[in-house]
């Protein structure tokens, strides 16, 4: 199937927080954080969540690990995909939180 790769990541409000919406070009497992400017994760969206059909929707609320809210500013969101032999995959994207 060649190489994993993260094809898209797309973010978009939900009442309540942010779906996370994933594709990858195979299915593996997926690991989603949200990370401040600097790289310090912040939250986990997703822990090993297994992909159907290459892709993965998930449900962030917009809150820190320690369940505070996270205040309006400029975030990152990282995505990993790993499959069971250990290839891995990794995405970045910019997200914008206002308030």
């Amino acid at each position: 199937q060649g190489a994993l790769r993260v094809v898209q990541v797309d973010v978009k409000p939900t009442r309540g927080g942010r779906a996370v919406n994933v594709t990858l070009s195979q299915d593996a497992l997926v690991n989603v954080a949200i990370l401040s400017p600097s790289g310090q994760e912040l939250a986990v969206v997703a822990d090993n969540k297994a992909t159907s059909d290459c892709r993965a929707t998930l449900f962030w609320d917009e809150t820190r690990k320690d369940g505070a809210r996270l205040p309006g500013g400029v975030y990152l969101v990282q995505v990993t995909a790993t499959l069971p032999e250990g290839q891995v995959a990794r995405s970045v994207r910019m997200l914008v939180l206002t308030r």
